[in-house]
């Protein structure tokens, strides 16, 4: 399914790390919208409606501005050296302390941001680093939720990954006070991307990578 997708990691600058929507998908919508937009009314038949294509060019273009993004932030932007100091004081060079960390203020704790909804009109919440435990790659089949939760909210999150239609590999978040967040869903034959991408942020955050795959 064109829309289906799984995110790609991208680091843009050291501390820094984020899960989301790969560039290229966002390329693809655009060439198939513009392609469905143009193109395809120039060799349809004559008798339908040149409306339809427009509106659905529109629609696939759109996708290229859809948004969900996943940010890791460590503190103080992951610089080796930037931890407490003997006095247990926070040491942070002159070259360390830039003027660019001055103006966006370096973090003293890390934090994890969500962006998502279309561009430039997205909404976001964070929670801080410390609150997440575990990475987990986890795996079930088609009628179980991937929170693990019973209620109508889990099943039509499930849906929303595609859980609901076959069985199912999913990169999820353990917070400290139980709560489950979805980074990621897809076939199991998207394992072994989940397991390094998974792997990865583990890793980059220090926290564990689990596996519970069934």
């Amino acid at each position: 399914m064109f829309f289906r997708y799984l995110p790609v990691i991208s680091r843009p600058k050291p501390g820094l790390l984020q899960y989301g929507i790969p560039f290229a998908r966002r390329l693809a919508a655009l060439g198939l919208g513009a392609v469905v937009f143009f193109l395809v009314p120039l060799i349809a038949d004559p008798n339908l409606p040149r409306a339809l294509f427009w509106v659905t060019g529109a629609i696939i273009a759109s996708a290229a501005l859809s948004e969900d993004r996943w940010i890791f932030e460590m503190p103080n932007g992951g610089v080796v050296g930037a931890g407490p100091s003997a006095s247990g004081e926070t040491a942070l060079s002159e070259s360390t302390l830039t003027e660019g960390a001055l103006a966006e203020g370096a973090l003293s704790e890390g934090r994890l941001t969500r962006n998502f909804g279309l561009l430039p009109l997205t909404r976001s919440w964070r929670v801080s680093l410390s609150e997440v435990e575990a990475i987990e790659l986890r795996g079930g089949a088609p009628s179980e939720p991937i929170s693990g939760g019973a209620d109508q909210r889990s099943r039509f999150e499930s849906s929303l990954f595609g859980a609901g239609r076959h069985p199912w590999r999913a990169l999820v978040l353990k917070l400290a006070d139980g709560r489950i967040l979805v980074l990621a869903a897809g076939k199991v034959t998207d394992e072994t991307r989940l397991r390094a991408s998974g792997a990865e942020i583990a890793g980059f955050v220090g926290i564990r990578f689990e596996e519970r795959c069934g």
